[in-house]
């Protein structure tokens, strides 16, 4: 009989095999918060490992951009509370439909693809008509909530008929989106799978965590996963 740590990651395993919208049923809170934290334990040192051996192999190392050059509180509640966050409900959030989420996801989505018209430092960065860049996402989140709105029987029928494959889409969308964080050239295009794969893997067990025990609990599970390298980084600098 395999023990709770252990069948946590069968789970999973199962669960990125063949996803399925089937919610963890007469899970106490600290059941849910015990198998996110044993996930983490095991994932986060798992895909930091890979980073670095995958940057050792291609030499492709994440760019720097200014605003990280100074770790600040404000840097802080950017990095792990406001990051995970908005790339929570961009991602995870719609993997159980409701009209509010989906537009929320699609939403931000907006944004981040509305901001690679500009020449911007970041997807944060304030210049660049940050505020039309802004009220243009909302505005497309709207109509797409009233498009659910007209639509919400169909869009049910879709998650529930093809879950597998709006699961591996935001999850390989996640992964994609973060080549961003490298220069971008031919050949950073061409080994984008190898780059993105940590991110690959950390969507995949944010998504199961997601699905089955909630959106807090893969939100908090992202929040862990960015303020630890941010915690080692600042340390590093501040010596």
């Amino acid at each position: 009989m395999p023990n709770a740590r252990t069948s946590v990651f069968i789970e999973l395993l199962k669960f990125i095999y063949n996803p399925d919208e089937e919610k963890e049923q007469n899970s106490s809170i600290y059941r849910k918060i015990y198998k996110t934290v044993v996930l983490f334990i095991v994932s986060f040192p798992l895909t930091l490992i890979l980073s670095i051996v995958i940057t050792y192999i291609t030499n492709k190392s994440v760019k720097i951009h200014e605003s990280a050059e100074n770790y600040d509180f404000t840097l802080f509640i950017l990095t792990c509370l406001i990051v995970p966050l908005i790339e929570e409900v961009a991602f995870r959030l719609p993997l159980r439909y409701s009209k509010i989420s989906l537009s929320l996801s699609i939403t931000v989505l907006s944004f981040y693809t509305i901001n690679y018209f500009f020449t911007l430092k970041d997807h944060f960065d304030t210049e660049n008509y940050f505020f039309l860049r802004i009220v243009f996402s909302i505005l497309v989140g709207i109509f797409f909530y009233l498009f659910c709105l007209k639509y919400s029987n169909s869009f049910v029928k879709l998650y529930k008929n093809n879950f597998n494959v709006i699961f591996y889409f935001f999850s390989v969308l996640f992964a994609i989106m973060h080549i961003s964080n490298y220069e971008f050239t031919l050949d950073t295009l061409l080994i984008a799978p190898i780059i993105t794969l940590p991110k690959l893997i950390s969507s995949f067990v944010g998504g199961f965590v997601r699905v089955k025990y909630g959106f807090l609990y893969c939100l908090f599970l992202h929040s862990f996963h960015n303020t630890i390298p941010f915690l080692i980084i600042s340390t590093k600098i501040l010596q």
